[in-house]
Protein backbone atom coordinates (compact mmCIF):
# COMPACT_ATOMS: atom_id res chain seq x y z
CA UNK A 1 0.00 0.00 0.00
CA UNK A 2 0.95 3.39 -0.96
CA UNK A 3 0.45 6.74 0.64
CA UNK A 4 0.33 9.83 -1.31
CA UNK A 5 0.38 13.03 -0.49
CA UNK A 6 0.72 16.42 -2.41
CA UNK A 7 2.29 19.14 0.14
CA UNK A 8 2.48 22.93 -0.96
CA UNK A 9 3.89 25.66 0.67
CA UNK A 10 1.61 28.00 2.81
CA UNK A 11 2.61 31.64 0.62
CA UNK A 12 0.33 29.87 -2.35
CA UNK A 13 -2.75 30.50 -0.34
CA UNK A 14 -2.94 33.97 0.67
CA UNK A 15 -4.70 35.33 -2.44
CA UNK A 16 -6.12 38.53 -0.88
CA UNK A 17 -5.97 42.49 0.32
CA UNK A 18 -5.38 44.37 3.42
CA UNK A 19 -6.70 47.15 4.96
CA UNK A 20 -4.51 49.71 4.89
CA UNK A 21 -4.53 53.26 6.69
CA UNK A 22 -5.69 56.01 4.63
CA UNK A 23 -2.87 58.96 3.92
CA UNK A 24 0.03 56.53 4.34
CA UNK A 25 2.31 54.46 2.67
CA UNK A 26 1.14 50.68 1.70
CA UNK A 27 2.45 47.49 2.09
CA UNK A 28 4.18 46.18 -0.93
CA UNK A 29 1.58 42.98 -2.23
CA UNK A 30 2.86 40.28 -4.57
CA UNK A 31 -0.59 37.79 -4.51
CA UNK A 32 0.27 34.21 -5.38
CA UNK A 33 -0.03 32.37 -8.81
CA UNK A 34 -0.08 28.62 -9.06
CA UNK A 35 -1.79 28.55 -12.03
CA UNK A 36 1.75 29.79 -13.95
CA UNK A 37 4.41 27.70 -15.62
CA UNK A 38 6.66 27.95 -12.46
CA UNK A 39 4.39 28.64 -9.44
CA UNK A 40 4.78 32.08 -7.43
CA UNK A 41 4.76 32.31 -3.72
CA UNK A 42 3.04 35.49 -2.22
CA UNK A 43 4.08 37.73 -0.25
CA UNK A 44 3.76 41.04 1.74
CA UNK A 45 6.42 43.33 2.97
CA UNK A 46 6.92 47.39 3.38
CA UNK A 47 9.02 49.11 0.75
CA UNK A 48 12.97 49.42 1.43
CA UNK A 49 12.08 53.44 1.72
CA UNK A 50 9.66 52.93 4.19
CA UNK A 51 11.05 49.90 6.58
CA UNK A 52 8.85 50.16 9.27
CA UNK A 53 6.06 48.07 9.78
CA UNK A 54 2.66 49.47 11.62
CA UNK A 55 -0.30 48.43 12.49
CA UNK A 56 -2.64 51.14 13.75
CA UNK A 57 -2.41 52.06 17.71
CA UNK A 58 0.92 49.89 17.93
CA UNK A 59 4.83 50.72 17.76
CA UNK A 60 6.47 49.98 14.45
CA UNK A 61 8.52 47.24 13.55
CA UNK A 62 11.47 47.39 11.58
CA UNK A 63 11.75 44.77 8.63
CA UNK A 64 8.40 42.74 9.80
CA UNK A 65 8.27 39.18 8.49
CA UNK A 66 4.41 38.92 7.36
CA UNK A 67 3.64 34.92 6.64
CA UNK A 68 0.71 32.86 5.47
CA UNK A 69 -0.24 30.68 8.34
CA UNK A 70 -3.17 28.39 8.54
CA UNK A 71 -6.23 29.83 11.36
CA UNK A 72 -8.86 27.19 11.73
CA UNK A 73 -8.00 26.15 8.19
CA UNK A 74 -8.45 28.98 6.26
CA UNK A 75 -4.81 30.48 4.94
CA UNK A 76 -4.21 34.08 6.52
CA UNK A 77 -1.47 36.44 6.23
CA UNK A 78 -0.09 36.99 10.42
CA UNK A 79 2.05 39.32 11.94
CA UNK A 80 3.03 38.21 15.64
CA UNK A 81 -0.18 35.67 15.66
CA UNK A 82 -2.33 38.74 14.96
CA UNK A 83 -4.28 38.27 11.66
CA UNK A 84 -3.83 40.81 8.31
CA UNK A 85 -7.45 41.24 6.71
CA UNK A 86 -9.22 43.56 4.48
CA UNK A 87 -11.57 44.06 6.93
CA UNK A 88 -8.77 45.36 9.29
CA UNK A 89 -6.92 46.03 11.26
CA UNK A 90 -5.37 48.87 9.45
CA UNK A 91 -1.78 49.01 8.14
CA UNK A 92 0.87 51.05 6.90
CA UNK A 93 4.78 51.43 6.26
CA UNK A 94 6.71 54.10 7.83
CA UNK A 95 10.17 55.84 6.54
CA UNK A 96 11.17 56.94 10.15
CA UNK A 97 10.00 57.05 13.73
CA UNK A 98 8.50 59.54 16.22
CA UNK A 99 10.58 59.57 19.24
CA UNK A 100 7.48 60.63 21.75
CA UNK A 101 5.53 57.79 20.23
CA UNK A 102 8.38 55.13 20.72
CA UNK A 103 10.13 56.41 23.74
CA UNK A 104 8.40 59.21 25.76
CA UNK A 105 10.11 61.57 27.66
CA UNK A 106 8.74 60.53 31.56
CA UNK A 107 7.20 62.81 33.90
CA UNK A 108 10.07 60.86 36.13
CA UNK A 109 12.79 62.66 33.64
CA UNK A 110 11.62 66.28 34.31
CA UNK A 111 12.60 68.08 37.39
CA UNK A 112 11.39 72.24 37.16
CA UNK A 113 11.18 71.23 33.83
CA UNK A 114 8.86 70.50 30.87
CA UNK A 115 7.99 69.10 27.38
CA UNK A 116 6.60 72.23 25.32
CA UNK A 117 4.55 71.41 22.08
CA UNK A 118 7.27 69.41 20.36
CA UNK A 119 7.57 66.79 23.53
CA UNK A 120 10.77 68.29 24.53
CA UNK A 121 12.01 69.23 28.00
CA UNK A 122 12.17 73.00 27.98
CA UNK A 123 12.64 75.69 30.81
CA UNK A 124 9.95 78.97 31.76
CA UNK A 125 11.51 82.30 31.25
CA UNK A 126 14.59 81.05 28.87
CA UNK A 127 15.88 79.25 32.02
CA UNK A 128 19.06 77.18 31.26
CA UNK A 129 18.29 73.18 31.10
CA UNK A 130 20.51 71.08 33.04
CA UNK A 131 21.31 67.41 33.34
CA UNK A 132 20.71 67.11 37.17
CA UNK A 133 22.66 63.92 36.91
CA UNK A 134 25.66 64.67 35.14
CA UNK A 135 28.45 67.52 36.79
CA UNK A 136 31.67 69.40 35.38
CA UNK A 137 34.55 67.71 36.96
CA UNK A 138 37.19 70.29 37.78
CA UNK A 139 40.39 69.14 40.33
CA UNK A 140 38.63 65.95 41.28
CA UNK A 141 35.00 67.43 42.26
CA UNK A 142 32.18 67.76 40.57
CA UNK A 143 31.77 72.05 40.41
CA UNK A 144 28.41 72.88 38.21
CA UNK A 145 25.79 70.94 36.97
CA UNK A 146 26.02 70.59 32.87
CA UNK A 147 24.17 72.65 30.67
CA UNK A 148 21.90 70.77 28.07
CA UNK A 149 22.74 72.67 24.62
CA UNK A 150 20.01 70.76 22.78
CA UNK A 151 17.56 67.44 23.31
CA UNK A 152 16.52 65.80 19.41
CA UNK A 153 15.09 62.87 17.97
CA UNK A 154 17.01 60.37 16.41
CA UNK A 155 14.11 59.37 13.99
CA UNK A 156 16.09 56.46 12.58
CA UNK A 157 16.01 54.52 16.45
CA UNK A 158 13.05 56.40 17.67
CA UNK A 159 15.22 57.48 21.18
CA UNK A 160 16.47 61.03 21.79
CA UNK A 161 19.27 62.00 22.49
CA UNK A 162 21.04 64.89 24.32
CA UNK A 163 24.35 67.30 23.41
CA UNK A 164 25.55 69.35 26.69
CA UNK A 165 27.99 72.01 26.67
CA UNK A 166 31.06 69.70 27.41
CA UNK A 167 31.07 68.29 23.87
CA UNK A 168 29.54 67.52 20.32
CA UNK A 169 29.09 63.68 22.11
CA UNK A 170 25.50 62.75 21.88
CA UNK A 171 24.21 61.05 25.18
CA UNK A 172 20.60 59.35 25.27
CA UNK A 173 17.78 59.87 27.35
CA UNK A 174 17.85 56.96 29.46
CA UNK A 175 15.40 56.96 33.14
CA UNK A 176 18.65 58.10 34.86
CA UNK A 177 18.44 61.81 32.92
CA UNK A 178 17.00 64.47 34.88
CA UNK A 179 16.43 67.76 33.11
CA UNK A 180 16.06 70.76 35.03
CA UNK A 181 16.07 74.42 35.27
Amino acid sequence: EIDVRCVADAEYFCDYDLKYTKNHTALIMHKPDIKSNIPIKGSVKCPDSHPFFVIRGRLPVRNAEIKCENHFGKMRWTFNETILSSTGPDVHCVDKLECHVMNKIAKSNLKGSFLNEHFLPTCQDRGKLHNARGYFRVKEKNTAKVDVVSVKCDRDTGLYNYVDVTGSHKHPVSAQTIFSC
